[in-house]
């Protein structure tokens, strides 16, 4: 067994670190009209997609921790993801699998549930989300009408294009003050080279969430135009089990935020600053005093 190496500050030395984020849209769920939207979990494909994606990924459970919204198809997505490369059954419940988890850490967690990756269509707005939902323009809908439409409609509940950017953004910065952090810590130490000096996180989220993320970095760094572009080849939104990739890589004191997504079908990147994700995280509070009335 080894044992983990210590470096006195003499034996320090600067080291690239990184901390990946994959966020992703559910997968396939069931078609129960027995049960709330909130309840609905994960059919066999939705989990075998699920399991795919993260063949694809390779993740490593020991640096990684599942994301989920308080709806556990979304936990359920992301748990399969992070476990894929795992003996266990890749029709295992949400429920199975915590219990896994639970045999094999005693301390810290390994799901977390946030509501930022939810999404709410119960305001005044619902209706016509709901209605470009079912016209495949669910994404067109966000970014171009739904900030708008909850302001005249003093809709203080329903997710928008720039409250759900805010929220993406706002779970990204944090993981900026985290790649700081952990720079320090793996520089002190050797325990994290055997997993390539980087954590991990699974992210499961809804259709439009992410997309008004990537749309408003879009907006912001490259124009209008560029935005259009991406919203125009996401219609409805992402497929089951995609969405984007991000990595905050951190050499010493120097940080890089590197994001890839997919336009009519290439895969593009584009590098962002935490200037960036604070500014959308500034609009979003400025939107809510505007739907607030404050």
């Amino acid at each position: 067994m080894s044992k983990e190496i210590i470096r006195s500050p003499e034996m320090e030395k600067q080291i690239e670190t990184k901390i990946i984020l994959e966020f992703m849209r559910h997968g396939k769920k069931e078609d129960d009209k027995t049960k709330a939207n909130e309840e609905l979990m994960l059919t066999p494909e939705g989990k075998a997609q699920a399991v795919a994606k993260g063949k694809e990924l390779g993740p490593q459970p020991e640096v990684s921790i599942a994301w989920g919204s308080p709806r556990k198809r979304s936990q359920e997505t992301a748990v399969h993801v992070m476990l894929a490369n795992e003996e266990i059954d890749p029709d295992a419940s949400l429920e199975e699998m915590e219990k896994l988890i639970a045999k094999e850490i005693k301390i810290g967690k390994k799901i977390i549930e946030d509501e930022r990756l939810n999404f709410n269509i119960e305001g005044p707005a619902g209706e016509e989300a709901e209605a470009a939902f079912k016209r495949g323009e669910y994404v067109p809908f966000l970014v171009k009408e739904s900030d708008k439409l909850a302001i005249e409609l003093d809709d203080k509940a329903s997710s928008t294009y720039t409250t759900q950017a805010g929220n993406v953004a706002e779970i990204i910065e944090r993981y900026t003050k985290i790649g700081d952090n952990f720079n320090r810590i793996a520089s002190k130490t050797d325990k994290y080279e055997k997993f390539g000096n980087q954590l991990e996180r699974y992210l499961g989220t809804h259709q439009g969430v992410v997309e008004c993320f990537v749309a408003k970095v879009l907006e912001k760094t490259e124009g209008i135009e560029k935005r259009d572009e991406f919203v125009k080849s996401v219609g409805g939104g992402f497929g089951e089990a995609e969405g984007i990739h991000i990595e905050i890589i951190n050499s010493g004191s120097d940080q890089k935020i590197k994001i890839d997504f997919g336009i009519n079908g290439n895969k593009e990147s584009i590098g962002i600053d935490k200037e960036i994700l604070e500014s959308i995280i500034k609009e979003r509070e400025e939107f809510e005093k505007k739907v607030n009335k404050v």
